[in-house]
């Protein structure tokens, strides 16, 4: 989960969940959207965790393969006499010879490099083989053929890079259990191809189209602009929600803060009042042994600065309900609830099941009023 490839600078890359939840993890969308850093990514963090090394991940679970094997990349030679397709059909020869129950198998854009329904029907053989043998599996395609053909199988999880057609500019972020498209013209019409030759490739393509295709198309698009302006509104949910939070945090430090300055100058004062009170008792000490000065006036005059000392206030509980026998209240510091028994001016007496008390009526929430008993219909008896 959130895995990220550890030789791609980590302020820029994006982390994805790489998941297999059958046997197969399909992989499609855009060109240049991230499908073969993601295979690269499986494929290297899954030596790493065989290896014993940290794993860039929040968590993972990965088994003891046996081996790795790729097909990832071109690999074509002109002193070897290997085309592309030959080049890829070797590799996967190699690995139908060896790989086991036990390895996890790694192919990208199977069954490219040759005709696409030859590619595609040679590349669905070549898997159905694999999951025979229950090895792990993720490959990544283009061809409408191989997505079907992941849609029909109950061991094999689809999942699509995305693709931002406002910006057209891939996401990297990878979605489980959903189907790419591939964006060609909209990648070419980006990188400069001439318009024209687009309109008449989309004309071309309609032409040769289904309309069961044509639906399958529009509504896989549909869904995934849908789905990248969801991942937007959630971002922007998020970040809401770190503001808020942040906000709140600042206003609950600025409350206390307040609280403890305000508090302090209270305490100041009532220093500087006792401080007053002493120099007053020193001062009148000697004004009383002349005779000019009573007891009591000392003594209102202390009074009156005590009057000025700060305290702290308990809020009183004010009761705006007239209590009646059987009412239904709660002891706010018991926290029980009970019936009212006997009602005597502000006083209650309450029944708690069986364990009575006498509170007074601030003590106490009003629930409810004394439930009225249901009348029974007694059944007849014939003679």
């Amino acid at each position: 989960k959130q895995a990220r490839h550890p030789l791609i600078d980590q302020k820029r890359i994006v982390p994805n969940d790489i998941i297999i939840d059958g046997k197969m993890l399909m992989i499609t969308g855009s060109n240049t959207g991230g499908k073969t850093v993601a295979l690269k990514t499986a494929g290297l963090l899954s030596l790493m965790a065989i290896s014993g090394l940290a794993v860039p991940a929040i968590s993972a679970s990965i088994p003891f393969f046996d081996a790795v094997y790729t097909d990832i990349g071109d690999e074509q030679s002109i002193e070897q006499s290997l085309s592309t397709y030959s080049s890829h059909m070797k590799k996967l020869i190699y690995i139908l010879e060896h790989a086991t129950c036990r390895s996890l198998i790694l192919i990208d854009e199977i069954g490219s490099g040759t005709d696409p329904q030859e590619g595609a029907c040679l590349g669905e053989a070549i898997l159905d083989t694999l999951l025979r043998r229950d090895c792990r599996i993720i490959a990544s395609t283009h061809y409408g053929e191989l997505k079907s053909y992941g849609q029909s199988r109950g061991d094999i999880t689809l999942a699509s890079v995305g693709f931002d057609v406002e910006t057209m500019r891939p996401t990297y972020r990878l979605k489980l259990h959903s189907i790419g498209s591939s964006y060609a013209f909209e990648i070419a019409a980006s990188l400069g191809l001439d318009h024209e030759i687009i309109d008449q490739a989309l004309h071309n393509k309609e032409e040769r189209m289904s309309e069961a295709e044509k639906l399958t198309e529009k509504l896989t698009k549909q869904s995934a602009e849908l789905d990248e302006k969801e991942e937007r509104i959630n971002t922007l949910l998020a970040d809401n929600e770190k503001l808020h939070n942040r906000y709140e945090h600042q206003l609950s430090i600025a409350t206390k803060q307040k609280d403890r300055i305000v508090e302090e100058a209270q305490q100041e004062a009532n220093k500087m009042l006792e401080e007053a009170k002493k120099t007053i008792d020193e001062l009148t000490k000697d004004i009383m042994n002349q005779g000019a000065l009573k007891p009591h006036q000392v003594t209102a005059a202390k009074h009156a600065l005590d009057q000025q000392k700060y305290e702290k206030k308990e809020v009183v509980k004010v009761q705006d309900h007239v209590f009646k026998k059987g009412d239904h209240v709660k002891l706010d510091k018991m926290n029980r609830e009970g019936d009212v028994l006997e009602v005597k001016k502000h006083e209650l007496l309450v029944d708690l099941g069986g364990l009575q008390a006498r509170v007074k009526d601030t003590d106490v929430t009003f629930m409810h009023s004394a439930s009225k008993p249901q009348k029974v219909n007694k059944a007849g008896t014939r003679q």
